[in-house]
């Protein structure tokens, strides 16, 4: 896939956005109009009996809609978490998930994101 728009699911902290499991880059909020680059490494989901390894990337989805049923039905914790729109590519459908991509880049535009927050605040 090529750059396109899409949806992640982000925690809220203020008027900054951080990623809901792990840190980029040893840091824990997404920098604004700019491209990030994803810390690649094998990982994994499931248990042992289901585990299920792939490249790590920035896990997104296509349309708004997708990803806040993803957020309303995969989480138990909705508590500061709200879907933000992004830029992505270098993007890869992951494995064993659905409708969850994969980009190796994102990018987050202030004034989209901060739309979203002024709906959610």
């Amino acid at each position: 896939m090529k750059e396109i728009n899409a949806y992640r699911i982000v925690e809220i902290d203020g008027n900054k956005i951080k990623p809901l499991f792990h840190g980029v880059r040893g840091k824990r909020v997404f920098p604004y109009n700019e491209w990030i680059k994803a810390d690649k490494k094998l990982v994994s989901d499931g248990s042992h009996k289901t585990k299920k390894n792939y490249l790590s990337g920035f896990h997104f989805l296509l349309s708004k809609e997708e990803t806040e049923r993803f957020l309303g039905t995969r989480f138990k914790n909705k508590e500061k978490r709200i879907v933000v729109p992004c830029r992505v590519r270098k993007n890869i459908r992951k494995k064993y998930s659905g409708t969850c991509y994969l980009a190796d880049e994102i990018y987050f535009d202030d004034q989209d994101v901060l739309r979203e927050l002024r709906g959610y605040l």
